[in-house]
């Protein structure tokens, strides 16, 4: 029986071995590697309380979406991040993401944007172990980059639903012209308390008109007061109405206050806010046959 015994034993810790997950690794500043044992992210993520399965995700914001601090974000499942690296002198962050073939780029130049901390716990030898955080972003000084080497693609996206194009001005003094992005399955995202978020397939104007995503064949966004973050906007309707309206940031939905925080649609690296400064224009994209 002994022999049997140790076999099966041998088995159950081989079995273990196999079942640890690969730890991350970060490079400092000096560009030296740490691996890190014990550890947990601490800002620079964000739970979706919206999408499907209430995902802990990255907040990426593009480079080149606008002249404001709040452009384009695009939310990246944690499970997916392979790599980070923040580039200092040029104000970059490029992330790696498991199932996509070109990397994500996100600016740095603003303050509190593209940052990610993490606290580990770090062995110093003789000294004893030590409470670490390390933090990559806009402050020179940060690490260079982060590795989580057990990430992977989801087996399942989400499901599409029309595309949607959106026409995204250049920055103040960009030598190049609008950028064109697409998402699927467009919905308007609102605030309606301090934590809660909410997905809807209409959008609100003034005074009360209530118009159907379904039934937008375009919008075309005008003026932009940033004061009271207002818009004021050419609707035009796939029943063929054309109005003038006013967008406002803030109206009440089901009796509370809510705050339209943008446009959100899934794209092939999870789901992507487009705030209503970012944007000229959006419309349903038409397949050609």
């Amino acid at each position: 029986m002994l022999p049997r015994l140790s076999i099966v034993l041998s088995l159950l810790v081989t079995g273990l071995a196999f079942t640890q997950e690969p730890m991350p690794t970060v490079t400092d500043s000096a560009g030296k590697e740490l691996t890190l044992k014990k550890w947990k992210i601490v800002a620079g993520t964000r739970k979706l309380s919206w999408a499907e399965g209430k995902p802990e995700s990255f907040e990426i914001r593009e480079v080149g979406s606008t002249s404001f601090k709040d452009g384009i974000i695009t939310f990246v499942a944690m499970s997916r991040v392979q790599e980070v690296t923040w580039d200092y002198e040029k104000e970059t962050m490029t992330v790696r993401v498991a199932g996509l073939e070109k990397p994500l780029i996100g600016t740095t130049k603003y303050k509190d944007i593209n940052v990610l901390t993490i606290e580990a716990e770090v062995d110093q030898g003789k000294s004893g172990v030590a409470d670490l955080r390390f933090r990559g972003g806009p402050i020179k000084g940060g690490i260079r980059g982060i590795k989580f080497p057990n990430a992977k693609a989801p087996e399942k996206m989400p499901e599409a639903g029309p595309a949607f194009a959106f026409t995204v001005p250049p920055e103040a003094k960009s030598k190049g012209g609008p950028a064109v992005y697409q998402a699927s399955g467009f919905q308007a995202l609102y605030r309606t308390s301090n934590t809660e978020e909410k997905l809807l397939p209409y959008l609100m104007f003034k005074k009360t008109l209530k118009v159907e995503i379904a039934n937008i064949g375009r919008l075309t966004v005008g003026a932009y007061n940033a004061k009271d973050h207002t818009a004021e906007c050419e609707l035009k309707q796939k029943d063929g109405m054309d109005l003038s309206v006013s967008l406002p940031a803030s109206f009440p939905i089901d009796g509370k206050p809510a705050t339209l925080l943008g446009f959100v649609g899934t794209v092939p690296a999870g789901y992507r806010l487009f705030p209503i400064h970012t944007i000229s224009q959006f419309e349903p994209v038409v397949e050609k046959k």
